[in-house]
């Protein structure tokens, strides 16, 4: 703190009021006593990324130590946007370095008078930021009153009241606000500050009684939709079952109830249409509760403790038959010092499971879709039908449903942006695959909605895969691999992601048969207008990671790597595992590779269907078709000589 003398000798120096956000590493001494070399590593590229993204918000850096930095904001809306984007960015970096290596900064934001001495800017304007930072969770952001007051409305983001602070040498108590966004593993609506208690009786009463509430809320608007599309789409998330019910593990059950509640609150936010009722108590037979609150579905599961471990076992049922669909155990340690961090990971885990990558729910709920047929779809049941029927069946009567389903959905509501995405998309395939007489216009259509897309979640690796595929098929390079590369940036580790952006990164550009006979150099061909090779890593990184092999992508980008190279037993192989068989590429390609292995009779089966789907034998119509695919330099010399062999003219 500085003294008040010290202010006074300070006096004839510039005064000037401005945003300072203030940051560094959450347990820095204990990460440098663990990793010195690699935490010094990645604070430097820390710092890379921090640079540009307060250079871009208007921000300058005026003092840093050690881990610390403090940055000075032309505007008070500018340095909250740079702080969601500094952790945004540092979060997705740290998914790429191992849990010794990662850092997590807390970050505090305040506006205030301050005095200038020369690049450094001292004063209680800079103090306070500081302060606030301390009490930030890690990848937190931690604002002050003011900040709060001027920038609400202006952001995307809510604030989380924490109430007034007592912090270390500031007089007077702040009043401090958390920015309601998780990129770590603490929930900032859970964190608690040093200066917070909690009624625990309180807390979990008034969830009982939001949870009732719930209920009567959601009844009520389910009592407007179609029955038959509500019930489909319609969880009951039972009360987590405590198996210890007294004595050392009442934990246990705070920690049950807050389960529950958090669980259908994580698969509200990730699955937009999915109706979600919490209840209150267990009910005594399922089958008449499931008639009763039309649900197809219960999310039921319990906790066992022994010790200091701790099992939760989480179970999905179909209420019309009561069977299990899905079960899972997840074993963990549970303390009172890591209640909230514990309960976050597994909401995470089974949210993933149900409606993430896993899609547990999602596949379920397509089936009932097609039991009762896809003309009349609410926006949760369209997403699944194009998803799961749509893009692996590849028909067009399928393109034709899921671009009305979409367009109504966009239209109810136009903040839906996976549905933007989805019809950027489908503007893409049926222009690529010729289906209801598309035309350039198809495209550009699918650029505006992909816009919109990326307008409302700037971090969906999705869209941004997409938005490739649509410059693909404009041939523009440039465009085409830096979208897939940012895609491959923003979610490394997502498969659904990586599939389409790893092939862009594959078939874009003016790579020929002879650069893809090329293996003896693997870092030849990743940059400039030829990146096969980047393609070609990616796509094996997402068969690694897609365990079952629900993306199409990796299957046909690899595929024809391997029937390029002669490998024809790898190709077929990965053929085989398609998920849209029969598709005319998918033909050609499998004859191929039959044909490679000298399995001629079985290649003439293949070829043949190909013409079949074709309308004849055409050898033109192939070469057309691969010039969609900028292939005809890759393929064209391998398919053209083959498939005359087999009668095409």
């Amino acid at each position: 703190m500085i003294s008040f003398k010290w202010e006074e000798l300070m006096g004839h120096q510039n005064r000037k009021s401005t945003t300072i956000l203030a940051m560094d590493v959450a347990g820095y001494s204990a990460k440098m006593n663990e990793n010195e070399a690699g935490v010094v590593a990645q604070l430097k590229n820390s710092q890379k990324i921090i640079e540009e993204i307060a250079a871009k918000k208007g921000g300058r850096i005026f003092n840093t130590a050690g881990d610390s930095f403090m940055i000075e904001f032309s505007t008070t809306v500018g340095a909250v946007e740079a702080a969601v984007d500094i952790q945004k960015r540092i979060s997705i970096h740290n998914a790429n370095v191992s849990i010794s290596e990662q850092l997590e900064f807390r970050i505090g934001i305040n506006m205030g008078d301050v005095t200038v001495d020369g690049d450094n800017i001292l004063g209680d304007g800079v103090n306070i930021a500081a302060r606030l930072e301390s009490i930030a969770p890690p990848l937190g952001i931690c604002v002050s009153e003011v900040v709060q007051t001027t920038v609400k409305g202006k952001i995307k983001y809510n604030f989380i009241d924490k109430g007034p602070q007592k912090l270390k040498n500031i007089s007077e108590p702040i009043r401090a606000y958390l920015i309601d966004v998780q990129f770590g593993t603490i929930d900032p609506k859970k964190f608690k500050t040093s200066n917070e208690t909690i009624n625990k009786t309180v807390y979990f009463l008034a969830s009982a009684v939001a949870a009732v509430l719930l209920i009567w809320v959601l009844l009520f608007q389910l009592s407007n939709r179609n029955d038959v599309s509500r019930k489909i789409t319609t969880v009951a998330v039972l009360p987590v079952l405590s198996l210890n019910e007294s004595g050392p593990h009442s934990l246990q059950k705070s920690f049950a109830a807050g389960l529950a509640q958090d669980l259908g609150n994580g698969l509200r936010s990730m699955a937009r249409g999915l109706n979600i009722i919490n209840l209150s108590e267990a009910p005594d037979n399922l089958i008449e509760t499931a008639s009763k609150l039309d649900v197809s579905y219960f999310l039921t599961g319990n906790i066992r403790e022994s010790g200091k471990e701790l099992r939760f076992s989480v179970s999905l049922i179909d209420a019309a038959t009561t069977n299990t669909i899905w079960i899972q155990n997840i074993d963990t340690i549970l303390e009172a010092k890591n209640v909230f961090q514990v309960q976050d990971k597994i909401v995470k885990d089974v949210v993933q499971e149900l409606v993430g990558n896993g899609a547990i729910l999602e596949k379920d709920v397509f089936k009932k879709v097609m039991s009762i047929g896809p003309d009349s779809l609410n926006a949760y049941e369209c997403i699944n039908f194009t998803r799961i029927k749509t893009f692996i069946s590849l028909d067009p009567r399928d393109y034709v449903k899921s671009r009305k389903c979409l367009q109504s959905t966009v239209r109810s509501d136009p903040s839906y942006a996976l549905a933007w995405t989805y019809l950027a998309l489908i503007n893409h395939d049926e222009y690529a695959f010729g289906y209801n007489n598309p035309s350039r216009d198809f495209l550009f259509d699918g650029l505006e909605q992909i816009a919109k897309a990326i307008q409302l979640d700037p971090y969906s690796g999705l869209a941004y895969a997409y938005k490739a595929h649509l410059h693909f098929q404009l041939k523009d390079w440039d465009s085409t691999f830096r979208d897939a590369e940012k895609a491959i940036e923003l979610e490394p580790n997502n498969y659904l992601v990586l599939g389409p952006a790893s092939q862009m990164i594959l078939f874009a550009g003016t790579c020929t048969h002879e650069t893809h006979m090329e293996r003896e150099r693997p870092d030849r061909y990743v940059s400039g207008n030829c990146r096969w090779q980047k393609g070609y890593k990616y796509s094996l990184k997402t068969a690694d990671l897609d365990k079952g092999n629900t993306d199409i992508f990796e299957n046909y980008s690899l595929a024809q790597v391997y029937n390029l190279w002669g490998e024809y037993q790898l190709a077929l192989d990965q053929l085989m595992m398609a998920r849209a068989p029969d598709f005319y590429y998918w033909n050609v390609a499998t004859g191929m590779a039959l044909h490679g292995l000298g399995r001629e009779e079985e290649a003439q089966k293949r070829f043949g269907r190909a013409a079949e789907i074709l309308g004849g034998a055409d050898l033109n119509l192939i070469y057309e078709l691969l010039e969609i695919y900028n292939s005809v330099q890759r393929e064209w010399p391998m398919w053209e000589p083959v498939l005359s062999e087999y009668g095409w003219k």
